[in-house]
């Protein structure tokens, strides 16, 4: 049944439940055949399924609905349908993102209208207070970004690390994204929880034509004034590609405590102080550390993206890359 819906198999699917199929039946990831449906855009066959019984707000064991799939699949038919069955227009995956959120990310603009106007909360927060926006804003999603600040998107919206979206398109250099974030009244001198502002991530960045407009919009006008957040120790803080990364992670491997090799279940083992981990190839992908100082549940790498390395908090050099965040 499984493998026939991905295949878009209309007379197969249409078989088997004669037959007497199990039209919610599961894979090893959770996946029904409507999820597998919603991933390719095979309309015929989602329709068929849910006339059949099909739970239109299954979720797999990463969280996600059919809804999450046919969106960021931009699969607008598969869209429509779905809701006109009772999908929910705002259900959270297991990191708190909504359809929405995968629709801006991955720029399907007519999906992300649809869900907007069946109700789709335009700033719903992911665990890490990352919005639609956020994700628009770091993928240059120019068409997307627009269409969310005229539905109402909050151009300042701040991540648990204080990051706007100003913030995540001056870093990634999207320049088009970065001008219309200004035109629309974001806050050129925004300091996240570290006192970074979205020209200092420009400049850090290389993005010269991205420098050259923020100092531009700045108009001379004095940056204001902050002082990091406790508890922080690095950069930045929860980027929207790695919470969703993190969706495929969990399914990928467990969560276990190097020093003790036991399992981190949620906040617990924090108090430990050792660094709970997922292993993914071969490097140290860091989940939760509890901090002596503070108390503070914070994430921290010690090397460059994509490079192995222990993990110090509290010990990192101007040489390094160091990046925390809070658990998520």
């Amino acid at each position: 049944m499984l493998e026939a819906a991905a295949r878009g198999d209309y007379g197969r699917v249409k078989k088997l439940l004669d037959k007497g199929a199990h039209v919610n039946a599961v894979d090893e990831d959770g996946d029904t055949p409507l999820h597998r449906a919603a991933l390719y855009g095979y309309l015929d066959v989602a329709r068929l399924l849910l006339e059949r019984g099909a739970h239109v707000n299954a979720r797999d064991k990463a969280g996600l609905t059919p809804l999450h799939i046919a969106a960021g699949g931009g699969h607008l038919g598969v869209v429509r349908l779905l809701l006109d069955r009772g999908a929910e227009v705002d259900a959270r995956d297991g990191i708190g993102l909504t359809p929405l959120h995968y629709a801006a990310m991955m720029g399907r603009l007519d999906v992300a209208g649809l869900l907007l106007d069946r109700g789709a909360e335009v700033d719903a927060r992911s665990k890490g207070g990352n919005t639609p926006l956020h994700f628009a804003a770091m993928m240059g999603r120019l068409d997307v970004a627009r269409l969310l600040l005229e539905r109402g998107a909050d151009v300042n919206a701040r991540d648990k690390a204080g990051n706007t979206p100003l913030h995540w398109a001056a870093e990634k250099g999207h320049l088009d994204v970065v001008g219309l974030l200004v035109e629309r009244g974001a806050d050129v001198n925004a300091r996240n929880v570290i006192g970074r502002t979205p020209l200092d991530l420009a400049k850090k960045g290389g993005h010269k034509e991205v420098v050259e407009l923020l100092e531009s919009a700045r108009g001379g006008s004095r940056a204001r004034v902050g002082e990091p957040v406790a508890g922080y120790a690095g950069a930045a803080g929860v980027p929207p590609w790695e919470e969703f990364e993190e969706s495929l992670r969990r399914r990928l491997s467990g969560v276990r405590c190097p020093v003790c090799q036991g399992e981190v279940v949620s906040g617990s083992g924090w108090s430990h102080g050792h660094l709970p981990y997922i292993e993914v190839g071969g490097g140290y992908v860091a989940l939760g550390y509890h901090c002596p100082k503070s108390g503070t549940p914070i994430l921290v790498f010690k090397s460059k993206r994509g490079e192995g390395g222990e993990a110090e908090p509290h010990t990192h050099g101007e040489d390094e890359e160091a990046v925390t965040r809070r658990h998520v």
